[in-house]
């Protein structure tokens, strides 16, 4: 095993810094910023000459915790929409702006691609938002001819079956094609 010193092996050594630490904390906080006010550009100078060495081990550290800092950031994205939504959305508005600034035709194509996607999904699932949709089109997808907000549940519930039952049946009906010319 390692030793950091002859008299402890390295894990005890950390034990020791860290009880060590939690007894001095004070002090130890005061003596760093002390040290930042005498050294202001320590940290950026520090960057700067091992910038390769801390971006490997960042993407090292990203790598092997990719799961725990997906969940911290989730965790971190609902507190804080649960906190203030009307600040997110104005983020999130600000965010697509300034990208579509910098990219307008990259921007384009993938809100176009998340557009497909996302409607790829909705009819998949039969959503709700879906349902709505197809009971608000004219039947020669012409203008709507009533809000979706105006529609009750009980309709959409209703027309997804429907629309279920015709999914089926026209699966039936091509499986039966496909068995009859095989």
């Amino acid at each position: 095993m390692e030793t950091v010193n002859p008299k402890r092996t390295k894990e005890e050594a950390r034990e020791y810094q860290r009880a060590y630490y939690q007894a001095n904390k004070e002090r130890i906080k005061a003596m760093v910023n002390e040290f930042h006010k005498k050294n202001p550009d320590y940290t950026k100078e520090y960057y700067q000459a091992n910038k390769e060495k801390i971006k490997a081990k960042r993407k090292e550290y990203q790598a092997a915790n990719k799961e725990q800092i997906a969940a911290k950031q989730r965790e971190w994205r609902h507190k804080n929409f649960a906190e203030n939504p009307e600040q997110v959305r104005i983020q999130r508005r600000a965010k697509k702006a300034r990208q579509k600034a910098k990219d307008p035709a990259a921007f384009n194509a993938k809100a176009a691609k998340a557009n497909i996607n996302a409607q790829k999904k909705m009819v998949a699932e039969i959503t709700d938002s879906y349902v709505r949709q197809k009971l608000a089109r004219d039947p020669k997808d012409g203008p709507r001819r009533i809000s979706a907000k105006d529609i009750p549940q009980s309709l959409v519930e209703a027309k997804r079956l429907q629309l279920l039952i015709l999914r089926r049946t026209k699966d039936e009906k091509h499986n039966r094609t496909n068995h009859a010319t095989n």
